[in-house]
């Protein structure tokens, strides 16, 4: 892991909350989400002990405070924590590393393992699959366009609702290695333990690709020119390409049409 590298949020940006992502009725459907998925202390201390889990793994190198102390800074400064100096605010650890993306840059993936079994499984969601793709018809003389988009940093400009964040902690450290002088609001001393929390969608996380499947797709519908009936889904009737189609892919969107304009319109949307 090599902090220079890693493919964050600009510093200063901070995560769009999940309820002003989902519409009008995304605060009730966390707060459902919220009091459904989280399970009992006993069952996620008795489905941990079934499974043999002792702890995340993290990458080597940040067993250096230096090197750690930078990571979070630079965590901090993008939005994707925040901190508290309450041990009673932390429930679950997890751990980080990276994987190599394209272009030298590296993807922060956590290793929410013993969260995860804080939480019941996650919803079934409906995704565009090879075989789902494999059913767009054409006719004779048509031809099929294709263009897509992803969602730069997806995961980590979604906001984790707060009351989650206690499951997502990472190692403590003291104020001094993150170059932290106060945690909300209030003044702390150089050699004071902080705990950075996650305050974004974790890598990782079991939940994590069904809530952002979920926004991705109220938003393509937000849009209001293309409807659900045009989407590529498995296990569905295909579209007709007339109108065009879309797919949302978590992170990615992928629009067809039977002209390159069209596609292009409709990426943009996306």
């Amino acid at each position: 892991l090599i902090v220079d590298r890693l493919s964050l949020p600009d510093a200063g940006s901070e995560p769009v909350s999940l309820p002003s992502l989902l519409g009008c009725d995304g605060q009730q459907w966390i707060k459902d989400f919220v009091s459904s998925k989280v399970l009992l202390k006993q069952d996620a201390a008795a489905a941990k002990q079934e499974a043999g889990f002792r702890r995340p793994y993290s990458d080597p190198v940040l067993n250096s405070d230096v090197i750690y102390g930078r990571l979070i800074q630079r965590m901090i400064d993008s939005g994707v924590v925040d901190l508290t100096v309450n041990p009673q605010e932390v429930v679950q650890n997890v751990g980080v590393f990276a994987v190599r993306k394209k272009n030298d840059r590296q993807r922060l993936v956590v290793d929410a393992r013993g969260s995860n079994f804080w939480f019941s499984e996650p919803g079934h969601v409906h995704l565009p699959t090879g075989s789902a793709l494999s059913m767009l018809e054409l006719g004779p003389d048509e031809e099929l366009y294709v263009a897509d988009a992803d969602i730069a940093n997806a995961f980590y400009n979604m906001a984790l609702p707060a009351e989650l964040r206690k499951y997502f902690a990472m190692r403590g450290l003291q104020a001094r290695h993150a170059g932290v002088t106060s945690v909300g609001g209030q003044a702390v001393g150089a050699t004071q333990m902080v705990w950075p929390r996650l305050a974004v969608l974790p890598m990782g996380w079991s939940h994590a690709l069904e809530l952002c499947q979920r926004v991705h797709e109220h938003l393509v519908r937000d849009s209001g020119e293309v409807s659900p009936e045009q989407a590529v889904v498995d296990r569905r009737r295909p579209p007709h390409l007339a109108m065009g189609a879309h797919a949302e892919y978590v992170d990615n969107f992928i629009s067809f049409a039977l002209e390159p304009d069209r596609a292009n319109h409709l990426r943009d949307l996306g």
